[in-house]
């Protein structure tokens, strides 16, 4: 009822990763406009914290970015029919939450209900070329506009000529604007190709005033970079963890270190149910082949990590399954030397 009686478009933001970036990266653009909006605050985005966040709507403001998470079936349309929203934006389908969502094309099926209480003539913007999310959408009840973003040249959100500069972040162009992104990691510059995508078909012209820079800092734990023991260099990306999130974490280490001395420290990834087995050995395989000298892990599910690495060619003494955070830390400050990158 709030949300009809109010004014605003509302722009909503869902999808496995990256999510609360792309919502802080596209606040930013906002705030540039000159426009009054406002935004989920944190991770707000649940059954209980979206109702929280428009109520709690001054009442004069003319846009919303509001993120919407889930891992049941059927709460993507509640949170849908709760904001109804203007602009609904999917920043990409993966591994995450396939306990109460099934598999991949599961998660695909849930993800693209948030489209399911668009406004009239409202718009769905997708990642180019995501096949689970194409099949998802043509299985919407009612049909949708659909507009995608990407690297490819079919997008109608195209970024070009991107460019990754380590721990300075990345830049690119977008209909021939550069964009400067203060974060690191490939999967940063999509995000903000993602935000531009959004505020673009929310009728805010990100691109008419020439360059654009997004220096916004990374939220607490997703992306940190901070100096660790010993002049060693530590990437902190430890809020959630997904398989294509812990893909795109490992690919930015590797982007920051260089030929430096890489290090990764894992946990269990939970919620993935049937699939756990097969996705930690999944992260352990393409640890083992990006190039890392160590692996220090803790939990459960991790030792399947430990065995695909193994596998994968990395020796024994190089994959520690640790006993507790006590012996973890106190390896690390033992082992680390200047220098030394760890995720």
């Amino acid at each position: 009822a709030a949300r009809r009686k109010a004014g605003f478009k509302v722009a909503a933001i869902s999808g496995s990763f990256g999510k609360t970036t792309t919502k802080e990266l596209a606040l930013s653009l906002f705030a540039k406009s000159g426009k009054k909006f406002f935004g989920t605050a944190g991770n707000l985005n649940n059954l209980i914290g979206l109702p929280q966040t428009i109520l709690g709507a001054e009442g004069d403001e003319e846009y919303a970015v509001l993120e919407l998470g889930i891992s049941l079936k059927g709460e993507m349309e509640e949170l849908s029919a709760i904001c109804e929203p203007d602009v609904a934006l999917l920043t990409g389908v993966g591994i995450a939450h396939t306990e109460g969502l099934g598999d991949l094309e599961g998660v695909a099926r849930e993800k693209v209900k948030i489209a399911a209480s668009l406004r009239e003539g409202g718009v769905l913007i997708v990642p180019f070329g995501d096949r689970a999310i194409e099949k998802a959408v043509g299985e919407l009840e009612k049909p949708v506009k659909v507009k995608t973003f990407g690297w490819e040249k079919g997008a109608d959100w195209h970024g070009e000529n991107l460019e990754e500069l380590g721990a300075a972040g990345s830049r690119f162009t977008v209909d021939g604007v550069l964009v400067n992104v203060a974060l690191a990691g490939r999967h940063n510059a999509q995000n903000a190709l993602a935000a531009i995508a959004l505020t673009g078909e929310m009728g805010i012209s990100p691109l008419q005033n020439g360059q654009i820079s997004f220096a916004a800092a990374p939220q607490a734990l997703r992306g940190e970079i901070a100096e660790g023991p010993r002049g060693s260099k530590l990437l902190i990306d430890c809020y959630n963890a997904n398989p294509s999130a812990v893909v795109a974490a490992i690919d930015t280490l590797v982007g920051l270190a260089g030929g430096a001395k890489k290090i990764l420290v894992l946990g269990d990834m939970r919620e993935l149910g049937a699939k756990s087995e097969e996705e930690h050995r999944k992260i352990g395989s393409y640890a083992a082949k990006s190039g890392v000298a160590r692996i220090y892990l803790l939990g459960e599910e991790v030792r399947f990590v430990k065995d695909a690495a193994l596998k994968a060619g990395m020796a024994n003494e190089s994959v520690k399954i640790m006993a507790d955070n006590g012996s973890l830390s106190g390896e690390l400050a033992k082992s680390l030397k200047k220098g030394d990158w760890v995720l």
